[in-house]
């Protein structure tokens, strides 16, 4: 019974020799297989987030001091959405998201200072360091030219060169919609968007609306499919509800 129950000498050669192998290719190709196999979970989670990462038909920026919680967020994209002009992408679904950047100038700061308590303590301290990341992040993110579409702050809108900035007239000829505050930017209190739509009204009443110019400037042929439905996504915000409220 004993001699039958024993493993064939072959069986245990052949199991010998692969651990052998194997003890082998692990001191030899430890780091190697090791630097491979985080390589390929990278990859495969970079793979897996690009699939499952919701698409846009546009991002709309908004640079200011109002901070909106993630539901108000949502909120905002969903009457955003509503209102863009068409389907980009083709998915059989309108969809904007925004870009939030929580941006106060030194003036905002300042004011907020002032309210204190009995004990002088400020009651809405401003984070300067966060702001002052805030404000890289927002500028780095607009130099790649992925969202044309602004809704910032005064004190940010004037940072912008004009050249950097493309004329209202360009795009609705004398036809200049309500709230022009200038030849490039339209005051979204002054718009039919903010006075219909509460969760719009959370901005600030002075935040505008602007289109940046394309990255190679006015003088650049506009041709980019892209850059078009975004001026077509200006329009139909600072344009929306123009003709019910004639």
């Amino acid at each position: 019974m004993e001699e039958n129950n024993k493993m064939p000498d072959t069986q245990i050669a052949v199991k010998s020799q692969f651990w052998k192998w194997l003890d082998n290719y692990w001191y030899h190709y430890k780091w190697h297989t090791i630097i491979i196999g985080v390589v390929v979970a990278i990859l495969a989670v970079c793979l897996w987030q690009t699939g499952s990462t919701p698409k846009h038909d546009t991002v709309i920026v908004y640079a200011g001091p109002m901070s909106l919680t993630t539901n108000e967020t949502l909120q905002l994209q969903e009457v955003l959405s509503g209102i863009l002009p068409s389907d980009r992408d083709g998915n059989d679904e309108k969809s904007a998201s925004m870009s939030m950047y929580h941006i106060y100038s030194e003036d905002q700061i300042k004011e907020a200072e002032k309210l204190t308590d009995s004990t002088g303590k400020i009651l809405n301290p401003i984070d300067r360091s966060r702001n002052a990341s805030q404000f890289e992040s927002y500028n780095t993110y607009c130099q790649t030219g992925e969202s044309p579409v602004c809704m910032i702050d005064p004190y940010l809108y004037e940072k912008i060169p004009e050249e950097y900035l493309y004329p209202l007239s360009e795009i609705f000829g004398d036809n200049i919609p309500e709230g022009a505050i200038d030849g490039y930017g339209i005051r979204l209190g002054d718009t039919a968007l903010y006075r219909s739509f509460g969760i719009v009204r959370q901005l600030p009443a002075d935040t505008i609306i602007c289109l940046r110019s394309p990255l190679g400037g006015l003088g650049q042929k506009i041709d980019d499919v892209k850059y078009q439905y975004e001026m077509s996504v200006f329009r139909a915000l600072v344009s929306y509800g123009a003709d019910a409220e004639k």
